[in-house]
């Protein structure tokens, strides 16, 4: 499942790093199509694959890529709904904060070791504060769904972190996790949506004066 679960990390870092590309279609519905695109060509391609027998995976099921690209699915809404909302209040850049925040919540593990670090105690940063931060991170609960043992990988964090140590992360569940991301991406897009109808008939009033 090692390699599987590498496609997986891999995914969700390209859907962060494709948040600048919601700012490229003027509907919110071609926004919200676009984020799942990757997520669904993806999903069917390991399927086949798999179900042709080109590719053998002990261990891997239809049911757990599904889960992982639903929860793929779901995050990429919510990179595009901010992406896109972003981008229409600061079109310079504010698609690219929306991927640096998307990045660090991945990276959610290595913030986890400079809080480890901090002289507040290990008692007092190693309860909520942590379970906090790590629970967002989908690619703990996609290694949970692949089973893959990421504290004694040579690839994932465990090499490159030592919150593994110290507290175990938990995992928000698929379904939940996925729920949460594409309501709230649905929610920005619905909001960007407005904002944009508003500053539309804001507009059209202004040229009526004049």
């Amino acid at each position: 499942m090692k390699t599987l679960t590498l496609i997986f990390f891999a995914e969700f870092a390209l859907l962060a790093l494709a948040a600048p590309l919601a700012g490229g279609r003027r509907t919110v519905k071609g926004k919200l199509a676009q984020a799942l695109v990757g997520p669904a060509a993806l999903g069917l391609v390991l399927v086949v694959l798999i179900r042709l027998g080109v590719w053998a995976i002990d261990g891997a099921t239809v049911t757990a890529i599904l889960e992982v690209q639903a929860l793929a699915a779901g995050f990429a809404l919510a990179v595009s709904g901010a992406a896109a909302l972003a981008a229409r209040r600061w079109p310079a850049g504010g698609s690219l904060v929306v991927t640096v925040l998307a990045l660090a919540v991945l990276a959610s593990p290595f913030w986890g070791d400079v809080l480890l670090n901090l002289p507040l105690g290990r008692e007092v940063v190693a309860g909520p504060v942590l379970e906090t931060l790590v629970l967002p991170n989908p690619l703990f609960t996609v290694c949970d769904i692949t089973q893959y043992d990421w504290m004694h990988s040579a690839v994932l964090y465990g090499r490159l972190s030592r919150l593994g140590e110290d507290f175990m992360p938990p995992s928000g569940g698929w379904l939940s996790l996925a729920g949460g991301y594409g309501g709230l991406g649905l929610l920005l897009a619905l909001a960007e949506w407005l904002f944009g109808r508003r500053r539309k008939l804001t507009g059209h009033g202004a040229e009526g004066l004049l």
